[in-house]
């Protein structure tokens, strides 16, 4: 059901977080901002000290205390009817706006839909990640459901050096500009799969759970699939990394630091249904990925 999948609400933000956060361990840095918030609360008042520490006392992370903080609300003071009306009207301009001026969302016959790069007038593997991790997020299973339809109708590749992926770049008529691979968009578009995992097993196409486990096997396996061919898997089996591009070849042999996401691999390790352990060290591994390059960007 759709209410398991409120972890997933501002994943997005996950990267800038984690960046943020890391530091070399063997250099000074500066306190980390929840003590740098406590040292001011306790110079300001410490009534408001006490306050702030019954409030996170004994929580371990929005998923394991239940308790999703709101930023809108905590922070700029916004009513709850207030920051649903703010959600309300986002999600009406971008799915049901103006068709030339607002939207992005376009329905195609009575049960597909896609989202269109309006910079380019097509439609992209990244568009159509997005739009059905909002529509997860805001309870929006009609919507989803027609996007990935139009994503498994005309972007799944059936056959050839990349059965198993999905192509990249499309025009509106469904018609494939390019089927390669690139690494960052597979990733976010298998983030929005396996969230959808959640949103119950269906029969066909919208068995979600078994689509989403059919597309982290080809990405941990899919030389082992189709050896004769181009297609390579998605992530390093030393490294545990990423690669540039799901292709034989030097494109498959370094990786891109804004492809890593391992807030994704995370939730991978703990609801795939095999490949848990690999998932686990993947995430682990593009946590000290970003601390090696962070302290190349202090050097």
């Amino acid at each position: 059901m759709l209410r398991h999948t409120r972890f997933f609400v501002l994943l997005v933000f996950v990267l800038s977080s984690l960046l943020a956060s890391c530091g070399p361990a063997s250099s000074p840095k500066p306190a980390p901002l929840r003590k740098r918030r406590l040292r001011l609360l306790k110079l300001l008042s410490p009534r408001l000290l006490r306050r702030f520490r019954g409030r996170h006392a004994g929580q371990g992370g929005a998923v394991a205390s239940g308790q999703y903080r709101n930023l809108f609300k905590e922070m700029l003071g916004k009513s709850d009817a207030d920051i649903q009306a703010k959600l309300d009207a986002a999600w009406k301009q971008m799915f049901y706006g103006n068709d030339d001026t607002q939207r992005v969302y376009y329905p195609v016959g009575t049960d597909m839909a896609y989202i269109l790069d309006t910079g380019n007038s097509d439609v992209r593997s990244e568009g159509m990640s997005y739009g059905m991790m909002i529509a997860v997020q805001l309870n929006k299973k009609e919507e989803f459901d027609r996007i990935w339809k139009w994503a498994k109708t005309y972007m799944y590749q059936k056959d050839g050096s990349y059965q198993g992926y999905f192509a990249w770049h499309c025009r509106s008529s469904g018609e494939q500009i390019d089927n390669n691979r690139l690494g960052w968009r597979r990733v976010v578009r298998d983030g929005a799969d396996v969230c959808v995992g959640a949103m119950g097993d269906g029969t066909g196409i919208f068995n979600y759970r078994a689509e989403a486990q059919a597309i982290l096997d080809t990405m941990l396996h899919k030389q082992e699939q189709n050896s004769n061919n181009l297609g390579a898997n998605m992530f390093d089996a030393k490294t545990k990394q990423v690669v540039f591009v799901p292709m034989i070849g030097r494109n498959s042999s370094f990786t891109d630091p804004s492809y890593h996401l391992p807030a994704y691999y995370e939730l991978w390790a703990r609801w795939a249904d095999k490949d848990n352990e690999f998932w686990k060290q993947a995430a682990q591994a593009s946590r000290e990925f970003f601390k090696r390059l962070h302290t190349l960007r202090r050097d």
